[in-house]
């Protein structure tokens, strides 16, 4: 297969995956519904999330840190070491789930003093405090078990699997919620978190079973001692202790916005969580087959792999700048479409619209991150990602404080944004003089995507302002604003010549006509 028949093929695997993941966070953002249905944006959900990001800081960094270790260092099951790696994997389940047990055996018995450390600037009521601290901390293991699995899943490019895995948390999330909101209130949104996790654990491990692979769950000490075993860690290791003090941001936003008015820390995870809806279907899905392809590529075919980063910054132009040109023109209306119901009051909403705005600024930022990041990952180089999250976090601690001050909630938004574009741009700097990747890149299609997203940006600031003040219905408003955009974006791309554009309607194409011949039972021909 040539190069940019491959490249092509990448880049409708991207689309494809999207789209399922476009499905199962759609279910995710439901979830986010109800919340906001049942609790607004009131003190007692402020309480929930404020303590939720600490386990949350454990959480992300094991999901985040396994992934990128684990997947440079599998083997294909046909490989001759994939037993070897089998065993290794097999002590690092064991030994994680020990480590990290013991971890949230520690909180839950010093759940006092961190409470009353960790609370001190809470001025609201902090009843049931313990209870979300209990069913957060009980997340850890499982959710580490999970990693794994997932990282696993990964390296058999099971791609639908892992997309669409995160249905079942969240419908156990919406049910358990609809039956113990009433007895035991925001605590219920931890709960149905547990069983969610609980779920994906069973499946993963069933599904594994079904491939034939089965971990050993006893510490083998010999195997501990083998040098890989070392090398694995020491991949590991710095990536969870970067990720850990990346998602420590999020920690330090939650606790400026403690200071702020009611409803504040709340407002920051709405929007959060409608960023991360775009970053998990459109950046994570960019970035989780990157690093598979690239693992292979990076350290024998240079000039392919230039290529694949080429088509993935392009493709991610080509998605990313638009998304986050729609959230910041319409953050007004997406949470009033989202949220406007229930417990969600107006100042609620204009709160969260906010911050909305202000995290969309940064949503390229947190793509190329990550996509940069996974290069690095690829060539088992974990120092350079992880001084870049200790100088990002550093950053944005500054912005945030100081921003915090004159601009409140929109403030903490626009410091993250800014953070995150800042280190993304450093990882760039440092990139180009390691292995002087892009400066081999023709940028010409990531230039024409950046014009198109400032055409689209322009139309819908002019549809927004001289179209949308006479139409009644936020869902109006958003289809006719999505539709114009679609129309601009497809015509758009066809005069500016954006290749990536046209590799993905000849690939769709070539695809449509072979099952439309195989339907009519012709056969084409090559050439």
């Amino acid at each position: 297969m040539s190069r940019g028949k491959a490249a092509s093929n990448t880049s409708v695997l991207f689309l494809v995956t999207m789209a399922l993941a476009v499905v199962a966070k759609l279910s995710g953002m439901i979830r986010e519904v109800i919340i906001g249905w049942y609790y607004g944006t009131g003190a007692e959900l402020d309480l929930f999330y404020y303590i939720y990001s600490i386990p949350e800081l454990f959480m992300t960094g094991i999901t985040a840190a396994v992934a990128v270790a684990v997947i440079p260092f599998l083997k294909a099951k046909q490989d001759p070491d994939f037993a070897a790696n089998k065993a290794i994997i097999s002590q690092v389940i064991v030994i994680g789930t020990l480590f990290f047990s013991t971890v949230t055996a520690a909180a839950l018995l010093l759940h006092k003093p961190i409470l009353a450390f960790y609370l001190a600037k809470f001025d609201a009521p902090v009843t049931g405090a313990y209870g979300i601290l209990l069913v957060s901390c009980l997340q850890i293991v499982p959710t580490f078990l999970c990693a794994i699995l997932l990282a696993v899943e990964t390296k058999l490019e099971k791609f639908k699997t892992i997309t669409l895995l995160s249905l079942p948390l969240n419908l156990a999330s919406v049910l358990v919620m609809a039956l113990l909101n009433q007895p035991v209130g925001v605590l219920s949104i931890g709960i149905g978190l547990l069983a969610g996790v609980l779920l994906q654990l069973g499946y993963l491990f069933w599904d594994l079973r079904r491939e034939g692979i089965r971990y050993e769950l006893k510490l083998n000490r010999p195997r501990v001692k083998e040098a890989k075993f070392y090398e694995f860690l020491l991949l590991l290791l710095p990536v969870y202790f970067g990720t850990v003090v990346q998602r420590a941001g999020v920690f330090i936003d939650r606790y400026l916005a403690a200071g702020l008015e009611e409803g504040s820390i709340s407002a920051l995870s709405y929007a959060d969580r409608i960023i991360q809806m775009a970053v998990m279907i459109i950046v994570s899905t960019i970035g989780m087959i990157l690093f598979s392809k690239i693992s292979h590529t990076i350290h024998h075919d240079e000039e392919g792999t230039v290529e694949l980063l080429g088509s993935t910054i392009v493709f991610s132009c080509l998605t990313i700048l638009p998304v986050s040109a729609f959230l910041a023109v319409f953050s007004g209306d997406i949470t009033q479409l989202l949220f406007g119901r229930g417990q969600f009051d107006e100042k609620g909403l204009q709160m969260t619209s906010i911050a909305l705005t202000g995290y969309s600024i940064g949503l390229f930022g947190i793509g190329m991150r990550y996509i940069l990041n996974r290069v690095y990952f690829a060539q088992h180089n974990v120092k350079v990602p992880t001084v870049n999250t200790i100088q990002a976090l550093v950053i944005n601690v500054v912005l945030s404080v100081v921003l915090c001050r004159y601009y409140g909630l929109l403030g903490i938004a626009v410091a993250g944004s800014v953070t995150m574009l800042l280190s993304s741009i450093m990882l760039a700097v440092k990139l180009e003089k390691s292995f002087r990747f892009l400066s081999r890149m023709d940028w010409k299609d990531a230039a024409r995507s950046f014009l198109l997203s400032l055409i689209l940006l322009a139309v819908w600031l002019a549809v927004k302002q001289f179209v949308l003040p006479g139409v009644p219905g936020t869902f109006v408003r958003l289809a006719i604003s999505g539709a114009v955009g679609a129309l601009v974006f497809v015509t758009g791309a066809k005069l500016l010549g954006i290749r990536e554009f046209g590799k993905l309607t000849a690939a769709f194409g070539r695809k449509f006509k072979w099952s439309k011949s195989k339907r009519s039972g012709t056969v084409l021909q090559k050439g």
